[in-house]
């Protein structure tokens, strides 16, 4: 006899217990929901309705293989990113909340100033969450957006067409300026707003995260070498050939590197401001470096 969703979900959530998933009843319910195509609601609501066998069987699938480490949300197969859906999958870094501190910045900035077309580039765009958001809400912009992972610009491209922004995205295979350099209809185009979260984990932090990132994350996205800091000074020693007047740099960093980071920009002695932006856990995240 099939199972219902009450049953289910005890098993499941057992199962992800002796797992260590930190939010296993609520992460049991999200997975039953996607596996029957419904909404929390409908699982909570309707405890004693069954499962068809072949929901039941790819429930315990799903639960297997979130017990074992895969992320929740490459199992879905999306993540929420400023009230907007994106695709992921192991290619891409699942995007953080962290994250939207900086696209809440660009916005407000480009905002202020979309009464012309607006050149935007993203460096290292990973899912593409960042030019996609801001083609979204900024539709008078033009973005580009670079990487060095062609399976990443892959998942970026689904993400733009998905958002019906792919005729403003223009996404570039190659490592950080390159593909600009390499783009002859690039050459002297200046954009007024520059973002990038780069790899930003210490090698020696990136063997203390959660074996969940360390092992289905890709970690090339994740590790900025010895102390984590190689990709800022390769963006900022160029950032001045690209970034129009007025333009904003805007770098996501990890904890407590905000101020050597800073000290990178003020030294190129390109930028007239150079402040910082806290994230919800009062973390100094962003750094923002204004040209005016």
């Amino acid at each position: 006899m099939n199972k219902t969703i009450k049953e289910a979900l005890q098993g499941a959530s057992l199962t992800l217990k002796k797992a260590g998933i930190s939010h296993y009843i609520y992460e049991s319910a999200l997975l039953l929901a996607f596996c029957l195509e419904k909404d929390l609601v409908y699982v909570y609501t309707y405890p004693e309705n069954t499962l068809s066998s072949s929901q039941e069987k790819r429930y315990e699938e799903l639960v297997n293989k979130r017990a074992s480490g895969i992320p929740y949300h490459y199992l879905v197969g999306e993540k929420e990113f400023m009230g907007l859906s994106f695709q992921v999958n192991p290619a891409v870094l699942i995007p953080r909340p962290e994250t939207e501190i900086m696209a809440q910045e660009a916005l407000r900035w480009a905002r202020e100033r979309e009464g012309k077309p607006l050149n935007l580039l993203d460096l290292c765009t990973g899912s593409g969450v960042l030019a996609v958001t801001l083609a979204y809400h900024l539709p008078h912009s033009r973005c580009y957006a670079t990487d060095i992972s062609s399976g990443a610009l892959q998942v970026a491209a689904k993400n733009a067409a998905r958002h019906g922004v792919d005729h403003q995205v223009t996404f570039l295979q190659g490592d950080l300026w390159e593909p600009l350099d390499r783009q002859e209809e690039l050459q002297g185009i200046k954009f007024s707003l520059i973002l990038s979260n780069p790899p930003y984990v210490s090698r020696n932090q990136l063997k203390e995260i959660s074996s969940e990132i360390r092992n289905h994350e890709p970690l090339e996205a994740l590790e900025g070498g010895p102390r984590g800091l190689d990709f800022y000074p390769r963006i900022i020693s160029r950032v001045h050939q690209f970034l129009a007047r007025p333009g904003l740099l805007l770098l996501e960093v990890g904890e407590g590197q905000a101020a050597e980071v800073m000290e990178m920009s003020r030294r190129r002695e390109v930028f007239e401001d150079i402040y910082t932006l806290k994230d919800y856990q009062d973390i100094e995240r962003v750094v923002a470096s204004l040209r005016v």
